[in-house]
């Protein structure tokens, strides 16, 4: 049955699956997987070791000495069985801040680059406005979120339903 194994080939009873082990199909028993064991024999799955380090065993998990942490167990690395060092994570993290810093510091640049790759800022465009075809150029976005557009020289402004973009 699950938690047990068969100790030899053609063997009529059973033996609880070891430390460190865990019952994963009738008769079989498989090592725990990184990052987690099992101090009970006979199981049907093992146990994280989120504060500590598992022994060579994997029958045990040994607690971090005080000021030291271990490695912290996340559904990430449990699926994927790997472990992600925190101090990387917030490295590549501040990294990223660091790049996009101008965005965060000049809400105006977020603005205008959003709406460049969203809507071709300052691109010549194709529109349909009240069924005619026009061209034109996206200014940006008014206070109240109307679409400013510059059509024959002259800056419109544009509801959302006013104006329909047109694609090749």
């Amino acid at each position: 049955q699950l938690g047990e194994k068969a100790p030899q080939n053609g063997s009529t009873t059973c033996a609880k699956c070891n430390f460190g082990e865990y019952g994963n199909a009738q008769g079989f028993c498989k090592s725990c997987a990184q990052g987690q064991y099992q101090d009970r024999t006979g199981e049907l799955t093992c146990q994280a070791c989120v504060n500590g380090q598992v022994d060579a065993q994997k029958a045990s998990c040994i607690p971090c000495g005080l000021g030291k942490h271990g490695r912290l167990d996340t559904s990430i690395s449990n699926e994927l069985q790997e472990y992600f060092q925190i101090k990387v994570i917030a490295q590549e993290l501040i990294s990223y801040l660091r790049k996009i810093q101008d965005f965060i510091n000049r809400p105006a640049l977020l603005q205008t680059r959003f709406l460049d790759l969203l809507l071709g800022l300052n691109e010549n465009r194709k529109f349909e406005v009240k069924g005619i075809e026009v061209s034109g150029k996206i200014l940006g976005v008014s206070s109240n979120g109307n679409l400013r557009v510059l059509i024959e020289g002259k800056e419109q402004l544009f509801e959302q339903k006013q104006i329909r973009f047109l694609f090749d």
